[in-house]
């Protein structure tokens, strides 16, 4: 971080425009102070997580005025999908005990089928996602959530089926493996499920740049309440990461440094 130094002064709040292999670094994991001497503790670290709030934008037409970026989801409606993926059902307890029952609706495992989430998702500013996730960096229509299958549909939500759905949703959350990547094509960036879900109208996304264990409950569980109590989005996942950061069990930046927040329109 030595030379973006100057940069970093007096601010406190990054936007940051990824190009190449750039989208596949954690910036708010990049060390600005390394550990003491003879101390392998990742805890007892700086990383750029510590100074300012990262959030990306998947090119600079997307960088909106302040006053669009601001609004609580306090008295958001949510629609939390639970698959079998790892911490799931903790994702979703999370969410219920954050927010009021009446303004959550879970569909999880054989309820949580493609047509269901498609057709349920319209009211609801909150779409959370806790599933399996495989990304194809050759074909980006071939990148795919893992729902369940049911007689209309094959439970594979495909990219391009993604990017065909009206998404009216404020934010919609992907704890699911590797969520931001996909294909890099030069001068538009990486076509993934993440930027489906923006192309199909979605206002942000908070995805995930490496795979993703049952850990992602903890990050959660303070990013709900975080929400819950006021906080933006990209706020309160900032809040939730610092959360696993400075827990001595989960501060190495593989439990929090792989997830970004992306702002939309």
């Amino acid at each position: 971080m030595g030379p973006l130094e100057p940069a970093l002064a007096a601010r406190d709040r990054w936007f940051i425009i990824p190009d190449g292999p750039l989208y596949a670094l954690s910036f708010g994991a990049l060390v600005t102070r390394a550990a003491p001497a003879g101390r392998a503790d990742y805890a007892a670290a700086s990383y750029l997580l510590d100074r300012v709030q990262v959030s990306y934008l998947p090119a600079a037409q997307f960088l909106s005025s302040p006053a669009d970026r601001e609004g609580t989801l306090a008295g958001a409606r949510v629609l939390a999908v639970a698959g079998d993926a790892p911490g799931s059902a903790r994702e979703v307890a999370a969410i219920r005990g954050a927010f009021s029952p009446a303004r959550v609706r879970v569909l999880s495992l054989d309820t949580a089928t493609e047509t269901a989430v498609r057709a349920a998702a319209g009211p609801y500013a909150i779409i959370h996602l806790a599933t399996h996730a495989e990304v194809n960096t050759t074909d980006p229509l071939a990148s795919h959530l893992r729902l369940w299958r049911d007689g209309a549909n094959d439970g594979y939500l495909h990219g391009n089926e993604i990017a065909m759905t009206r998404w009216r949703a404020r934010l919609v959350v992907l704890s699911a493996c590797e969520t931001i990547g996909g294909r890099l094509y030069e001068g538009e960036g990486l076509m993934g499920l993440a930027r489906a879900f923006l192309a199909g109208g979605a206002r942000a996304v908070a995805a995930t740049q490496w795979p993703v264990g049952a850990a992602s409950a903890d990050l959660m569980d303070t990013f709900y309440r975080e929400l819950a109590a006021g906080s933006t989005p990209d706020a309160a996942l900032r809040d939730a990461q610092l959360a696993l950061r400075r827990t001595p069990a989960t501060s190495h930046p593989f439990y929090w440094g792989g997830f970004v927040f992306v702002q939309g329109r």
